[in-house]
């Protein structure tokens, strides 16, 4: 069933743009930025990747949007780093 695959994105992975959106001040092709969040992708309506475009806007790639995945970000865990108190 299609709502059990993964996300084809994590964060942190850089993106681009490959077709025109759907969108009223739309990006244009061949624009890039960097995933900051992802959706649960259970559902049709879950499908969203929030992404920091390099042009300062933060649009979400929906369904049926085109792009495509440019580099991978660091999936390496990242350290907890915690207050130390005396």
């Amino acid at each position: 069933m299609d709502a059990q695959l993964p996300p084809p994105v994590a964060v942190g992975d850089r993106v681009r743009v490959t077709g025109i959106l759907d969108d009223p001040a739309p990006l244009t092709a061949g624009m890039e930025g960097t995933v900051y969040w992802v959706g649960t992708w259970t559902t049709e309506l879950t499908r969203q990747i929030a992404v920091q475009w390099d042009d300062g806007r933060r649009l979400l790639l929906l369904p049926g949007d085109q792009y495509r995945v440019t580099a991978r970000g660091d999936r390496a865990p990242r350290p907890i780093h915690r207050r130390l108190s005396h």
